[in-house]
């Protein structure tokens, strides 16, 4: 039991498990985002084919870029459902979408919380949230309810929150 416990341990820790986020004021850097909108239950089968769908078509190259979401109602509510816009973040605004993609934009030049984490994007959110209504909880700040992640393969995940007082 010791020795799963270690394996457990270590291999957490491997993935970042162990990483403290930081928490920073920035101002926010435009992003361009192609992917799909969902609103409805977390719980629902397409909301998980829809990560599942984007994660393939970055694999095959289809875009090129990196994991990014829009969260428009706080992902970390109680509730169960949930409005998001799931893509790839792109350099460059693509002159041709894949079939089903839109494009979002978001501006850059708003002041924003940035919260990162070097955790393995699969415990990354669950370190990323937290940290972040931690900050904004103690700082007495509020944020506007869209929320901004990113996944780079080789650099820190993110949530980015615009302040609004």
């Amino acid at each position: 039991m010791a020795v799963l416990t270690a394996l457990a341990m270590g291999f957490y820790g491997y993935l970042g498990g162990f990483d403290s986020p930081e928490i920073n004021i920035a101002t926010s850097e435009p992003v361009n985002i192609v992917g799909k909108y969902y609103a409805g239950l977390v719980e629902d089968q397409q909301f998980s084919q829809l990560f599942q769908k984007i994660g393939k078509d970055l694999e095959a190259k289809k875009l090129s870029g990196t994991l990014a979401n829009i969260y428009y109602n706080n992902p970390e509510d109680q509730n169960d459902s949930i409005k998001a816009f799931i893509g790839i973040a792109v350099k460059t605004s693509p002159t041709r979408l894949p079939d089903g993609y839109e494009l979002r934009q978001l501006p850059g030049g708003k002041r924003v919380i940035r919260v990162t984490s070097r955790a393995h994007y699969l415990l990354a959110p669950n370190k990323l949230y937290p940290a972040l209504f931690d900050y904004l909880k103690a700082e007495k700040l509020k944020v506007k309810e869209q929320y901004l992640e990113m996944f780079p393969p080789k650099e820190a995940a993110l949530v980015e929150a615009e302040i609004i007082n």
